[in-house]
């Protein structure tokens, strides 16, 4: 036997039945599937122009959270340098998209989002 496969072999003992089990109901551990699949909901933020902030451009670096509709935390996820994010959404559901600074309120999306959903989020300095 070369040791490659040798080496193969001794991989799937652990796969294989154990002799303590001959005859009685193997109480091993079973793979578990999973029951829901899971999307996602993308999309790009920027800061626009208002009366206290004259320059628009991404949201850097900023903290944005998705809530239920009733305003209960589900996920939080952070901008990239370009305004960037990606939130991981349950099929079904709605959402809400709001930043955690204390120094932005959010403009758009006004909304509900959902699974699936790419959003242009925008955020107004305070």
């Amino acid at each position: 036997m070369t040791k490659s496969l040798f080496i193969y072999a001794l991989c799937l003992l652990p796969l294989l039945p154990s002799a303590a089990y001959a005859g009685k109901k193997d109480k091993r551990a079973k793979p578990v599937v999973a029951e829901k699949i899971y999307g996602s909901i993308r999309g790009g933020c920027t800061v626009v122009v208002s009366d206290s902030n004259p320059l628009s451009g991404p949201c850097a670096d900023l903290l944005l959270v998705l809530t239920d509709v009733d305003g209960n935390e589900v996920v939080k996820t952070r901008t990239t340098t370009a305004g960037l994010f990606d939130f991981i959404s349950e099929p079904d559901k709605s959402y809400k998209i709001v930043s955690l600074s204390k120094a932005y309120e959010t403009v758009a999306p006004v909304g509900v989002v959902h699974n699936g959903d790419r959003v242009a989020v925008q955020l107004r300095l305070k």
